[in-house]
């Protein structure tokens, strides 16, 4: 049996293999409000500890869904989303093992979309956290 762990800040890809690989999570004060979407991939996450929401969008429609532990949220290939890690979260996520800046598209939020998002208290107390 192998055990697989990461102490750094921020994302790591902790287990690959031929053809997934799990990565692990936490807050990082660098995290970017960044949609991103895998051309071919799907990607699930599960929450560990803490409090972390995945953000969805399809075309102009922005959904927030706030994990719950002990779930497993599966993100489409080709949905862009991206997750809000708060300081105490943890989460491990699930991917194709080649999913790279090659088959990965990455836009910044639109000034518009970041205003949306600090409607809600709990995302606005986070975004002004970070950098």
């Amino acid at each position: 049996m192998n055990i697989f762990e990461s102490d750094e800040k921020g994302y790591k890809m902790i287990f690959s293999n031929q053809r997934w690989g799990v990565g692990y999570k936490n807050f990082s004060p660098e995290q970017s409000l960044v949609w991103q979407r895998h051309f071919e991939s799907d990607e699930g996450f599960i929450l560990l500890s803490g409090e972390c929401c995945l953000l969805t969008k399809d075309g102009e429609k922005i959904e927030l869904t706030w994990l719950e532990k002990g779930k497993f949220y599966l993100v489409k290939r080709n949905e862009w989303h991206f997750n809000l890690m708060f300081k105490d979260a943890e989460i491990f996520i699930v991917e194709n093992n080649d999913v790279d800046d090659s088959n990965t598209e990455n836009i910044k939020l639109k000034e518009r979309e970041v205003n949306y998002l600090k409607q809600n208290n709990k995302v606005l107390k986070l975004i002004s956290e970070i950098s």
